[in-house]
């Protein structure tokens, strides 16, 4: 190619802004705080709580950190999709419930029926139950269009989650207990995730 229309064609294509529709999600954590009310509920019930790796708890704190492992983030509409690993596992007697990997899941900003959940697979005693949604979130996750900082890092702290119906049935039944009822506030939610690639 002639020398001088490589540079011409280099120059024009550098010189016409692009802008990416989304974003995948390199890494991050999704770290849940419990309210004192489900932590001196379970404790009263004698749920014993662990983890189940790579998830993170700090008693001392009242935290359960999962980690971000991918997902995707529409910059436009902000509309997302947070996959963890990891999970928790309660246990009362003979009965336990694993609760893995779960997903946050955001709707476009202005949707019709705007969704903010907590979803994961829930298995009872060994036999998986499927996803289920646990937690709703409440407060302003991500505006749109999304604001890229220069470090790729997005971030949502101190979003208050509550424990949908479906979960808090599923639960109690599995566990015998008496703890969770529907839209008990189960704490705050705080998101960190740093994006990767740019998607046009």
């Amino acid at each position: 190619m002639n020398k001088l229309l490589y540079t011409l064609i280099l120059t024009a294509a550098l010189s016409i802004p692009v802008f990416a529709d989304t974003a995948d999600i390199k890494f991050g954590t999704t770290v849940i705080t419990f309210s004192d009310t489900v932590a001196t509920g379970l404790d009263t019930a004698e749920v014993v709580f662990k983890k189940a790796q790579p998830a993170r708890i700090n008693p001392g704190k009242g935290t359960l950190t999962f980690v971000a492992s991918g997902g995707a983030i529409d910059l436009v509409n902000a509309k997302t999709e947070i996959i963890n690993s990891g999970g928790v596992i309660l246990t009362k007697g003979e009965a336990t419930v694993t609760i893995l990997d779960p997903i946050v899941e955001l709707s476009e900003v202005g949707a019709e029926t705007p969704v903010a959940k907590i979803s994961a697979t829930v298995v009872v005693n060994g036999v998986s139950q499927g996803r289920k949604d646990l937690f709703n979130i409440s407060g302003t996750v991500l505006t749109a269009p999304v604001d890229v900082p220069h470090n790729r890092k997005i971030t949502a702290k101190d979003l208050n989650v509550t424990l949908t119906s479906e979960a808090a049935t599923a639960l109690n039944a599995a566990l015998g207990i008496t703890v969770f009822t529907s839209d008990t506030a189960a704490g705050t939610v705080d998101i960190s995730v740093k994006l990767g690639t740019f998607n046009l």
